[in-house]
């Protein structure tokens, strides 16, 4: 049986779609600082805003010359473990952490696209076959 556009089967596994991504971002970003498994936030408001704040410091810091000054700049990881490092480094994370946070948008929208449109499941059985396990970074 085809599944209208408006079905609530449809609303359902959006839900279900949001739900997972949050909980994919909501655990962090994970990264490897001095041999250790670390998350850095980013799943709060908040966090936006403190991400670009370190990323301009870290751009000023570069724009005076101390891009490679070691110990200027540090990450502070969901574990409360500070890592200092120098504004270079410190933005070459901050641009990792971007990509993967837009890897997981993508995917996320992705899913919901699909999972709206009528073309690419039309039916229950296609609609629950949607991996959400698939395609996050």
């Amino acid at each position: 049986m085809l599944l209208a556009a408006t079905s609530p089967l449809r609303t359902r596994r959006i839900q279900r779609i949001n739900e997972r991504y949050w909980a994919h971002v909501g655990a962090g970003y994970p990264i490897t600082l001095e041999g250790n498994a670390e998350t850095l936030q980013i799943a709060r408001e908040v966090d936006g805003i403190n991400w670009l704040t370190v990323k301009g410091i870290c751009e000023e810091g570069i724009a005076a010359g101390l891009g490679d000054e070691p110990g200027l700049m540090f990450l502070q990881t969901t574990a409360n473990n500070r890592y200092y490092m120098t504004f270079n480094q410190a933005l070459a994370i901050i641009r990792d952490l971007r990509a993967w946070g837009l890897a997981a948008w993508t995917n996320w929208n992705r899913l919901k696209d699909a999972a709206r449109d009528p073309a690419q499941t039309p039916t229950r059985e296609a609609l629950e076959a949607l991996n959400l396990e698939e395609g996050w970074p």
